[in-house]
C-alpha cells in the first residue's frame, strides 16, 4: 500500500471510529445476543418503568433495564449462556423468569406478566423454556455445548458440525482451493470463520499457490487435517453457521458466517479428562484394499482377504476452569493431543516388468522409484497397484482464557490458543509437512448506561508451515538418487522436481516453500438503545500480511508417455531419456504481502409492535489491492482492455494492481412477523434481501507467485533429462523480458457482489420444538474468472513468451433451494437437529483460479452449467437420546441406567462429473477441452464389479477433429450418491457428588456402506476413465483440506472413549 492510500485508509477509519465512539455503535461480527421483552399486567396493560435484571447463572454477570412507555426492553450484547431475568414494579410481586438461553447473535423475546402484589411479597418463579424462535431475520443453525459433547464427531472436529446446517455442500479440494464447503451456491472460499467475535487464524499458502493465504478465508487446518488448529471442541461454548440474509454487522465474504464462542470458566470448579482411541482391529477395511487379490505369500499364510492397514489413535487431555475471585475473576485452559497413524489406500498405474528391462541408466533408476505392479494389465506397457501406506501425525493443541470484570460496568476477557502439528502421508512418494498456529483475542466491554454499550475486540493470529517431498521405498521400488533427476547445481534441498509422464503415476522431490500467514484484526462494537429501535454502527479492519520464502530452483520435466504407441521409445517419452519440454524456474526473494480490509456498518433493529420486528441498515467494504513488502513489486500491465495483445506493455513500478472502488456500499433488510403467538405454538414468519460483496483478493495475489520479476523461468523443447547447463542454461534472476506466464489483474476489476433473498415460515411445536421452511434465493454476480485470450502460434508481444491470465469479474452463478429443518432443545433426555435441501446450483466458473482455454476457442458463457458442487439434494441429522433409568430395585438401575444414544445421519445425491480431454493449443500449450457426444450411446454402463455399481461409457464421447470444444456441457453427468450413519452409545457412572465417569463407543459409517469418490473425467486416462479409484472420504481431501479419517464416506471406523467430569 502506498502512502496515500495508507492516509486515506487511516483518515476514513478514524473519522468513522470518532463518529462511532462520539454517538452510536457497532456489533461486527458479534459473538453476543439481545434479550428483548415487553412487560404487562394480568389484564394485559403494558407495565412502564419496571426494572430488569439479567444475571448469568453461571458468572454472576449482571446487566440492567428499564421499561419505556409501552412497557418494552432490550438488552443487547449480552455474552451468550444461561440467565435469569428478574422484573419489579411498586404494586407488583417481583418475578424472576429462569433458563432463560442466549445463543450466539440470537434476538430472543419474552412476554412477561406481572401480578399484582399480595399481603406475603413473595417472589413468582417462572421456568422459562423459552421459545426456540429467534426474531433475528437470518437463516442459520446453533448447535450448544451440551450437544457438542454428546454428538458423535469424527475427529472432534467442526466439519460434522456444518454439514448439519441446511444448504451446506462438501466440496472436493485442490491445490488452489481447500475450502471443503460451499454454502448456498457461494464457492468453497468465501466463507468467514470467526472465534469471540473476530476473524479465526486462517490458511498458509499452499505450497507456492498465494490464493488461500492472500484471500484471507479458508481457516486454518492442522496437517493432521483437523479442525482443533482453529479451537479443541471441548473449549467450544456454542457453535452457529448462518447462511443467509444476516444482518449489515455481518459481512467481508457472502459465504456462511461461521462464528464460533469458546467456554469461559465460571463460579463452580469444573474439569474432565478423556481418552479417544481407534485401532484397525475394530475398524473395516477400504473397499479398494479388499479387491486387491492376495499374493502367495498371503495365501500360505492362511488368509482369506487382504488385512487391514494400521491405524492407531490417541486423542487425550483434559480442561480446567472455575473462578479466582467469585464473581469477578474467571479462568478456563484445554489441552488436547493427537497421535495419529492412519491408514491410506492407493491405486495408481505403474510401468510394468517388461518395460523396466527396456530401460538404462537413470531412466531405470526412475522407473524403479515406483512400486511394482500387483493388479490387473492396463495394456502392454502398464498395470495397476494397489497398496496401502500409514499416514503419521502429531498434534498437540492448548488454549487458555481468561474472564475478569473490572467493574460493574467494565469487563474484559484475554484468550490465547496455540497448536502444533506435523504429518508424514505418502507412499513411493511421501509429504513431510509442519505447522503452528498460534491465536491472541482481548475484549474490553464498557456499559456507558442502560442503553449505551461499547465492546472492543482485537485479535493477533500467526499460522506457519513448510513441507517437503521424498521418494521412499514402498511395494517394491528403490528411491532414485538425486543424480538421477537433479542437475548437477541442485538436490532436494534447494530444489522440488515435479516429474510427469502421460499415462503413469509419478513424483515430486525436493523442499516446497516455508510458509507464514499473520492477522491483526480490529473491532469495535458500539450499540445504543432509542425507544424500539436497536442502532448499530461497526468498524471492522483487518491486516493480512502472508509471506513465503520459495526454494531456490524448479524443474518441471514432461514426457509424453512410456514409449509411443508402437512401443517404440521416440523423443520425447521417457525411455529414450529425452524431455518433451523441461521447464526451469530460478527463484529469488522471499516474498511478504500487504492486504487491508476495512468493513463499516449502520443498523437499525426496529420493533414496531410485539408482532413484527424489522432489520434494516447498509455495510460499506474497501478492499485495496495486494501490495508488495519493502518494495519488491510485481509486474503490473497496461492495456490489458485494448483487444489487441501487441499493445500491452509494463506498468511503472509500483502501480497497483487494480483501482481501489469505494462505492461498494450493501443494503441489507429483514423482517420478522409473529403471526400467532399462542405459548408454544407461535408462528413467526421471516424474509429478508441483501448485496453481499466478496473479497478479490485471492485470485490477484498470484502476481506475487513464482512468475517475473521473482523468478526467471525458461523452457526447453526435447533435452536430455536431467540437462547440463549448457543444454538446458540456468535462467537468470531477476526475470528480464521476455516474460514466461504472466498473471494480470484487469485494472478495472470491481469487488465480486451477491443479491440473496429467502422468505421463510418458523412454527413452534411445543416450548422445545421447531419446524422451519426456508426458500433461498442468491445470484453472483461480477464473480473472478481467468481468462487467457488466444495469442495465435507465434508471440506478437515481444515482452511475453508464454500466456497472459487475466483476473476478471466475467462469472455469473445462480442459485435457488428449498431448505426444511426441524429442531429440538434438550427437554426430557432428547435433542435433536435435521436439515433437508433441494438445491439447483447453476454458474461460470465454481472457484476463482480456474484456468480456461483461450477465450478466442471457447467463450466463457460456454462455461456455463451446472456448478461443481450442484448437489439436488442434501439430508442430515444429528440427535441425543438419554434412556430412563428404570425404577426398579438398585441392581436394575446399576445395569441399566445411565445410558444414552447419539447419532448423526448424512445422506446426498450425486454430484456433477465434468468430461474432459487435455489438447495441445499453438502457443499455448496444453489445455483441457470437452468433447462431443455420440448420438445414440448410452452414458453409463451397469456393472455390479465396478465401484457403485456404474461406469461412464468411454464410447460416448468422441474428441473433435478440430481445435474446439464438443459440444456435450459442463458438469452434465453424475457420480455417485453418499449414505453415512454415525452412531454412539455411552454410560455414566457416578463416583461422587461431583464426578462423574463416561465410557463411550462411537462407530462412524456403522453400516459400512462404501461411498464413492467422483470418476475419472479425463479421456486420456485410458481404461481407468469413468471408474472411482477412491472412496469419498478420500477424494474429498486427496489435495488437502480435512483428513480423509474424519471425512464423510470412509470405510467403518470404531472409537472408544473414557471421560472423567466434574
Amino acid at each position: 500500500m502506498n502512502k496515500i492510500q495508507c492516509k486515506i485508509l487511516t483518515s476514513v477509519f478514524l473519522t468513522f471510529a470518532v463518529f462511532v465512539l462520539g454517538v452510536v455503535g457497532a456489533q461486527a461480527q458479534t459473538a453476543s445476543a439481545t434479550l428483548n421483552g415487553t412487560v404487562s399486567d394480568e389484564n394485559g396493560a403494558v407495565v412502564a418503568g419496571a426494572n430488569v435484571v439479567v444475571i448469568n447463572n453461571a458468572t454472576g454477570l449482571q446487566r440492567t433495564a428499564t421499561t419505556n412507555s409501552d412497557g418494552y426492553f432490550v438488552v443487547p450484547l449480552l455474552p451468550t449462556g444461561e440467565y435469569t431475568v428478574t422484573l419489579e414494579r411498586d404494586g407488583f410481586a417481583p418475578t424472576e423468569i429462569k433458563n432463560v438461553v442466549l445463543n450466539i447473535g440470537s434476538q430472543i423475546n419474552i412476554n412477561a406478566k406481572l401480578k399484582v402484589k399480595g399481603v406475603s411479597g413473595v417472589t413468582v418463579d417462572v421456568t422459562a423454556e423459552t421459545s426456540l424462535i429467534d426474531e433475528s431475520a437470518a437463516v442459520g443453525t446453533t448447535v450448544d455445548r451440551q450437544f457438542v459433547e454428546n454428538l458423535p464427531l469424527n475427529g472432534r472436529s467442526l466439519q460434522s458440525l456444518i454439514n448439519l446446517s441446511p444448504g451446506v455442500v462438501l466440496t472436493v479440494t485442490d491445490g488452489t482451493s481447500l475450502g471443503q464447503f460451499s454454502v448456498n451456491g457461494q464457492r468453497a472460499n468465501s466463507n468467514y470463520f470467526s472465534i469471540d467475535g473476530v476473524g479465526a487464524p486462517l490458511a498458509i499458502n499452499n505450497g507456492v499457490n498465494l490464493s488461500q493465504a492472500g484471500g484471507g478465508t479458508i481457516p486454518a487446518f492442522s496437517t493432521t487435517g483437523t479442525t482443533q488448529s482453529l479451537i479443541s471442541v471441548d473449549a467450544i461454548e456454542e457453535f452457529k453457521i448462518q447462511t443467509s440474509t444476516f444482518a449489515p454487522e455481518f459481512g467481508r465474504t457472502p459465504g456462511a458466517q461461521i462464528s464460533i464462542v469458546s467456554r469461559g470458566g465460571a463460579n463452580k470448579f469444573n474439569g474432565s479428562l478423556f481418552e479417544y482411541f481407534r485401532n484397525e482391529k475394530l475398524d473395516a477395511n477400504d473397499w479398494f484394499a479388499n479387491r486387491v487379490p492376495l499374493t502367495a505369500a498371503q495365501i500360505a499364510q492362511g488368509l482369506t482377504k487382504q488385512p487391514r492397514p494400521p491405524l492407531r489413535q490417541n486423542d487425550f487431555g483434559g480442561t480446567f476452569g472455575g473462578r479466582i475471585i467469585k464473581d469477578k475473576f474467571f479462568f478456563f485452559g484445554t489441552y488436547e493431543g493427537l497421535r495419529l497413524v492412519l491408514p491410506r489406500v492407493v491405486t495408481i498405474i505403474v510401468p510394468n516388468a517388461a518395460v523396466r528391462a527396456m530401460a538404462t541408466g537413470n531412466i531405470r533408476q526412475i522407473l524403479d522409484s515406483l512400486p511394482l505392479p500387483n493388479g490387473p494389465a492396463v495394456d502392454a506397457r502398464r498395470s495397476q497397484f494397489t497398496g496401502n501406506s500409514p499416514s503419521i501425525s502429531n498434534q498437540n493443541t492448548y488454549s487458555a482464557r481468561f474472564d475478569y470484570a473490572i467493574s460493574p460496568v467494565l469487563t474484559t476477557f484475554v484468550r490465547y490458543s496455540n497448536s502444533r502439528s506435523d504429518t508424514i502421508a505418502g507412499n513411493y512418494r511421501v509429504s513431510i509437512d509442519k505447522g503452528n498456529t498460534e491465536a491472541l483475542t482481548g475484549n474490553l466491554t464498557w456499559i456507558v448506561n442502560s442503553k449505551t454499550t461499547n465492546d472492543f475486540r482485537f485479535n493477533y493470529s500467526q499460522n506457519e508451515g513448510g513441507g517437503r517431498f521424498e521418494l521412499r521405498a514402498f511395494g517394491g521400488s528403490t528411491p532414485a538418487p538425486d543424480s538421477a533427476i537433479f542437475p548437477s547445481y541442485a538436490n532436494q534441498n534447494n530444489g522440488l522436481l515435479s516429474l510427469s509422464v502421460i499415462g503413469i503415476s509419478t513424483f515430486s522431490v525436493g523442499t516446497n516453500a516455508d510458509s507464514r500467514q499473520r492477522q491483526i484484526n480490529l473491532v469495535d462494537n458500539f450499540s445504543y438503545i432509542a425507544g424500539s429501535h436497536s442502532l448499530k454502527f461497526g468498524i471492522d479492519y483487518r491486516f493480512l500480511f502472508p509471506s513465503f520464502n520459495p526454494l531456490n530452483y524448479f524443474f518441471g520435466a514432461n514426457f509424453t508417455g512410456l514409449t509411443n504407441a508402437a512401443g517404440v521409445a521416440v523423443p520425447g517419452t521417457l525411455l529414450s531419456g529425452v524431455a518433451s519440454t523441461l521447464q526451469i524456474q530460478h527463484r529469488t526473494d522471499p516474498r511478504t504481502i500487504h492486504i487491508h480490509n476495512f468493513s463499516a456498518f449502520a443498523q437499525d433493529t426496529w420493533r414496531v409492535n410485539n408482532r413484527l420486528t424489522l432489520t434494516y441498515g447498509v455495510r460499506w467494504e474497501v478492499n485495496p489491492a495486494p501490495t508488495a513488502a519493502n518494495g519488491n513489486n510485481p509486474i503490473v500491465l497496461t492495456n490489458l482492455n485494448s483487444g489487441n495483445l501487441s499493445t500491452v506493455g509494463l506498468a511503472p513500478d509500483g502501480t497497483k494492481l487494480f483501482k481501489t472502488t469505494y462505492g461498494n456500499f450493501a443494503p441489507r433488510i429483514g423482517a420478522a412477523y409473529r403471526l400467532f403467538d399462542t405459548p408454544g405454538r407461535e408462528t413467526v414468519i421471516r424474509g429478508g434481501f441483501g448485496v453481499f460483496y466478496d473479497i478479490p483478493t485471492g485470485a490477484t495475489t498470484r502476481v506475487f507467485e513464482n512468475i517475473a520479476p521473482y523468478t526467471a523461468q525458461a523452457i526447453y523443447p526435447n533435452v536430455p533429462f536431467p540437462a547440463n547447463t549448457t543444454i538446458a542454461p540456468l535462467p537468470v534472476v531477476p526475470a528480464v523480458a521476455p516474460y514466461g506466464s504472466t498473471f494480470a489483474p484487469d485494472p478495472e476489476l470491481k469487488l465480486p457482489y451477491t443479491l440473496q433473498w429467502n422468505l421463510a415460515v418458523e412454527q413452534s411445536l411445543g416450548k422445545s420444538q421447531t419446524f422451519t421452511a426456508t426458500y433461498v434465493g442468491t445470484v453472483g454476480r461480477r464473480l473472478i474468472f481467468s481468462e487467457s485470450p488466444i495469442q495465435g502460434v507465434n508471440f506478437t508481444n515481444p515482452l511475453f513468451r508464454d500466456r497472459i491470465s487475466i483476473i476478471r469479474n466475467l462469472a455469473t452463478s445462480d442459485y435457488h433451494a428449498m431448505q426444511l429443518q426441524y429442531q429440538r432443545r434438550l427437554s426430557r433426555g432428547f435433542q435433536a437437529l435435521a436439515s433437508y435441501t433441494w438445491a439447483h446450483s447453476i454458474d461460470i466458473a465454481s472457484r476463482d483460479n480456474i484456468s480456461t482455454p483461450p477465450i478466442g476457442i471457447i467463450p466463457a458463457s460456454r462455461y456455463r452449467g451446472n456448478s461443481d458442487f450442484d448437489i439436488r439434494h442434501t439430508f442430515s441429522g444429528a440427535l441425543t437420546y438419554d434412556v430412563p433409568s428404570p425404577s426398579q430395585s438398585k441392581f436394575v438401575r446399576a445395569v441399566f441406567g445411565g445410558w444414552s444414544t447419539d447419532m448423526i445421519f448424512y445422506a446426498r445425491s450425486a454430484p456433477p462429473v465434468d468430461i474432459v480431454t487435455a489438447r495441445n493449443v499453438p502457443g499455448i500449450g496444453l489445455n483441457l477441452f470437452r468433447p462431443d457426444l455420440v448420438a445414440g450411446v448410452p452414458l453409463y454402463i451397469n456393472d455390479n464389479n465396478e465401484p457403485g455399481g456404474r461406469i461412464i461409457n468411454r464410447a460416448a464421447f468422441v474428441i473433435p477433429t478440430e481445435l474446439r470444444d464438443g459440444n456435450l456441457g459442463r458438469n452434465v453427468l453424475r457420480g455417485y450418491n453418499a449414505f453415512q450413519v454415525d452412531f454412539g452409545l455411552r454410560r455414566e457412572f457416578k463416583l461422587g457428588e461431583r464426578v462423574r465417569l463416561q465410557l463411550k463407543g462411537e462407530m462412524f459409517n456403522i453400516f459400512n456402506r462404501p461411498n464413492f469418490g467422483s470418476p475419472q473425467n479425463n479421456l486420456g486416462s485410458g481404461t481407468a476413465f469413468g471408474k472411482s479409484s477412491n472412496l469419498l472420504g478420500r477424494s474429498l481431501g486427496v489435495f488437502g483440506g480435512l483428513s480423509s479419517l474424519y471425512q464423510i464416506g470412509g470405510p467403518r471406523s470404531t472409537q472408544l472413549s473414557l471421560k472423567i467430569l466434574f
